[in-house]
């Protein structure tokens, strides 16, 4: 159930293991678990599972991120966190991400407690190596502390089917990628990107539209753009 924080260290050996889902006794709890299940030691063994809602990397052995790379089954959203704690591009292209087909929706997360509004170019490197799979429905980028996305971020054909963007706590981030990347979604999430200065036109299919904490965002009518350009 949620209260229990580690699994045995040989679950690992269940090789043809494909599903593994928390417990809870009532809805209630559900929603108190943040963590999901805890993390298995050497999970990467388990090449059947077909679903993994987080994994936390961690600098230690058996929780690395060459741990998924095996992982070719893995389908829905998996969130992938502590990002701060990848060397650089190479250790994230050995993943193959963009080989696991199966994947709906991919959450990438840096936990790191630096400055807020300090750039960190090992961000953009990691990011780089990190290519998702194109048919992806969801995309989210979370405490990421680049300036610059990655080259397949600004091809804006690459993603065929994504239907939900969302960036929370990029602190360096001006803009939005180009509007082709998210030009099908019906939900677009902005919070606390607190550089972003201006937005592309958006899809006209949205049905959720959410912005937070964008200080120096502005909304100005078509017929003040001009103005408002002279007057900055």
């Amino acid at each position: 159930n949620y209260k229990v924080e580690n699994l045995p260290d040989k679950i690992c050996n269940l090789s043809k293991l494909r599903y593994m889902e928390a417990y809870f006794s009532d809805e209630y709890t559900m929603h108190l678990d943040g963590k999901g299940l805890p993390q298995i030691p050497d999970i990467g063994k388990l090449i059947s599972l077909q679903e993994l809602k987080k994994f936390s990397v961690q600098k230690q052995r058996g929780y690395e991120l060459r741990q998924l790379r095996d992982m070719k089954e893995l389908g829905g959203l998996l969130s992938i966190t502590n990002l701060e704690n990848v060397v650089g591009k190479d250790e994230a292209c050995e993943l193959n991400l963009n080989q696991k087909s199966h994947l709906e929706g991919l959450e990438f997360v840096w936990s790191c407690e630096k400055i807020l509004h300090g750039e960190d170019i090992c961000h953009l490197e990691v990011l780089e190596g990190l290519m998702p799979p194109p048919k992806l429905k969801y995309f989210a980028l979370d405490g990421y502390k680049s300036a610059s996305y990655p080259r397949w971020l600004l091809v804006g054909s690459y993603f065929e089917k994504l239907n939900h963007f969302v960036l929370r706590n990029c602190s360096a981030l001006q803009g939005l990628p180009p509007r082709e990347i998210f030009g099908h979604c019906s939900v677009l999430v902005i919070n606390n990107v607190p550089n972003l200065k201006t937005l592309p036109c958006l899809p006209t299919g949205l049905e959720l539209f959410e912005i937070k904490k964008c200080p120096v965002l502005m909304f100005i009518c078509s017929n003040d753009l001009e103005q408002n350009v002279e007057k900055e």
